[in-house]
């Protein structure tokens, strides 16, 4: 398996409806030329699924749906997988334990050969599909089942971009840092990451802030979290965006940190003042960074085949990223199954598809050990005057970090 670095796969449409409790985001289910010289993909779908919040009160995450999708119509629309079509189907976890686990059910029963940037904080959807043999790929280490279980690949959204957040606050100089994370399992395992990365420079989290996914009222989160002189934020969504505008209103004046996949492009608008100056830890650049070929290939396919701004989030970037890799190694494969795919990823070296940072499945990271993960680089950018501005067009590397930063 050759690694090296790849635009897009040029490929073709085909669109499958979704399941019962799940959407695939497409209406169309015939396969058509796509006028390009590719055959129409005719064979059997091969399935990938995700577990993610469309409703309910963990936060709407509606990227990975609108990326995955995207990369699926565009291989689709070159001839598919040997001529076998993707099917992509993204179920709703509704923000419930049940949720998660009518999931991970509904990927079994569907068949899928993996599951691709699941963020679903309950485990109960991968505890399922480990059960069945089927690889989750790309996912972020929401729960003690992401971090454990032998099926799981995180890579992007994982420990690397957790514990980075640690240190991108300790390299610009914050002596004392707090986290805000998930209520629960799922914000223990982000907290020990986050400390990961504050370890090389000496420090730890001065505060844990858990936050319930059904919380109201922030303000006795932020006079805890404001204490601190640098904040990481890694918890839903929504409330993501509510604590910086009440940090914000709080005059708070120390460094923030959050995730590519918590604010996107459209949020910036809408945060105005309160995101100026907070830094961005993501997997890859982000998709305004047109002068990088991966995230123009990535736009290009935004607009060829039905995306707008709420597309270009760093969810929808890794999601389409992911696939596109999937689809490199599933075209090695006589054929393409959970076991197949599996045991070609762990044997197919270092992967890249720009903008995502390069993976290696075959050699965990022992630095998050006993906690599963894949790489150990991330992209950083600040937010400045409502745009992403890369800090380094370059990754940096969680076990060589940078001892200073603008």
């Amino acid at each position: 398996m050759t690694t090296k670095r790849s635009s897009a796969l040029l490929i073709g449409m085909a669109v499958l409806a979704a399941a019962t409790a799940c959407s695939s985001g497409s209406s169309s289910d015939k396969p058509t030329d796509s006028g390009n010289g590719a055959a129409a993909p005719t064979g059997s779908p091969i399935v990938l699924f995700a577990s993610v919040s469309l409703s309910g009160p963990a936060g709407v995450t509606p990227g990975v749906k609108a990326g995955a999708q995207i990369a699926v119509d565009a291989i689709n629309a070159a001839g598919g997988i040997k001529g076998h079509p993707l099917k992509f189907i993204a179920c709703d976890v509704k923000g419930t334990p049940a949720g998660s686990q009518a999931c991970g059910q509904q990927a079994v029963q569907a068949k899928a050969v993996a599951i691709i940037n699941s963020q679903d904080a309950f485990g109960g959807a991968i505890t399922a599909t480990d059960a069945a043999g089927i690889p989750t790929i790309g996912n972020c280490v929401c729960s003690q089942p992401d971090a454990l279980l032998p099926t799981s690949y995180p890579t992007v959204t994982g420990p690397t971009s957790q514990a980075a957040q640690g240190t991108v606050l300790a390299a610009l100089g914050a002596k004392t840092v707090s986290a805000a994370v998930f209520d629960g399992a799922a914000g223990d395992t982000i907290a020990a990451n986050v400390n990961s990365g504050l370890k090389p420079f000496g420090q730890q989290l001065e505060h844990i802030v858990k936050i319930p996914t059904t919380a109201g009222d922030l303000s006795p989160y932020v006079a805890q979290l404001k204490t601190s002189e640098g904040i990481n934020l890694i918890t839903a969504p929504s409330t993501t965006l509510q604590l910086l505008r009440e940090l914000k209103k709080s005059n708070y004046q120390g460094k923030i940190v959050t995730s590519s996949a918590l604010v996107t492009p459209k949020d910036l608008s809408k945060l105005g003042a309160a995101g100026q100056g907070v830094y961005v830890v993501g997997g890859s650049l982000p998709s305004t960074d047109q002068s990088a070929p991966g995230v123009a290939a990535f736009n290009a396919d935004v607009s060829k085949f039905g995306g707008s701004d709420a597309d270009h989030d760093g969810y929808s970037v890794e999601a389409w990223a992911t696939i596109k890799m999937l689809a490199k190694v599933m075209d090695t494969l006589p054929t393409v199954t959970a076991e197949t795919l599996t045991a070609a990823l762990k044997s197919a070296g270092q992967l890249q598809v720009e903008p995502m940072v390069p993976v290696d499945f075959g050699k965990p990271v022992s630095l998050f050990s006993p906690v599963r993960e894949f790489n150990t680089t991330f992209y950083l950018t600040k937010i400045d005057n409502g745009k992403f501005v890369p800090v380094s067009t370059k990754p940096y590397d969680i076990t060589n970090p940078p001892k200073t930063l603008p």
